[in-house]
């Protein structure tokens, strides 16, 4: 199995074929240990999925990308009052 994380969410693949999604809604919480990958769902059917990996830095790497993802993705409202590197005094 691989897994791949898009803007729609976490997809779980099989060779070329997508066998499950898992969309930034439905998920609750994201987590690892070790070299496993914890994926924990809003109530609905399944509560938490696992996936294991090779190492445990591969592990982290791809939960980082997640969060990440997760976080972007379910921001409901930008930030008032963030400017820009470049503000507008020089204009």
């Amino acid at each position: 199995l691989n897994l791949a994380v898009s803007h729609a969410g976490l997809f779980v693949l099989q060779g070329v074929f997508k066998v499950n999604t898992f969309s930034w809604a439905r998920i609750r919480k994201l987590s690892f240990k070790r070299k496993k990958f914890l994926i924990k769902l809003h109530p609905e059917g399944y509560d938490a999925v696992e996936f294991s990996f090779e190492s445990r830095n591969e592990c982290k790497s791809f939960w980082k990308q997640c969060i990440e993802h997760h976080a972007f993705f379910r921001c409901q409202t930008a930030k008032s009052g963030c400017k820009s590197s470049k503000s507008s005094k020089n204009a």
